[in-house]
């Protein structure tokens, strides 16, 4: 019987980190030569509520608060902007990529009421906070409508 102490580098494996590695190798290359044809990115985004407000909480590293736009329209909250490239150096030859600029639009339908006149945006250390204020609920009142004749 052999027993085969477990290798700490992984050697049973490299043959599978080789392929991932030239896989890996192969799509750089294609998105260098097509870059233009991936220039939307989606920036990761957290949505939640409490009792009175919704909010938005999406990172937004290395864009400045200036290529960002935030627009309310009926229900329906958009937030876009762009990451532009910062080795925009023509003479630069890449080996390895994986900073990802472009441009994103990420809407959201709120499903209760809103008030869209209470509505705040801050950015502080590369992450949006969208605060949307929750329409205030009319109490239950009874009233008598009037039948005329």
């Amino acid at each position: 019987m052999y027993i085969r102490k477990f290798a700490k580098n992984y050697e049973t494996l490299e043959p599978f980190f080789a392929l991932q590695n030239d896989f890996g190798n192969l799509l750089n290359t294609l998105v260098r030569n097509k870059k233009e044809d991936f220039t939307n990115i989606n920036p990761s985004t957290d949505l939640y509520e409490d009792k009175n407000n919704f909010y938005i909480t999406m990172e937004l590293a290395g864009i400045e608060q200036s290529d960002i736009q935030i627009s309310l329209e009926k229900n329906m909250l958009s937030i876009s902007g762009e990451k532009k490239n910062i080795n925009q150096n023509e003479n630069h030859k890449f080996y390895h990529q994986e900073i990802v600029n472009g441009k994103f639009n990420r809407t959201f339908e709120f499903q209760g009421s809103i008030n869209d006149e209470n509505i705040e945006a801050s950015f502080k250390n590369g992450v949006l906070t969208v605060k949307v204020e929750k329409e205030t609920e009319k109490k239950d009142e009874v009233k008598k409508i009037e039948i005329k004749s």
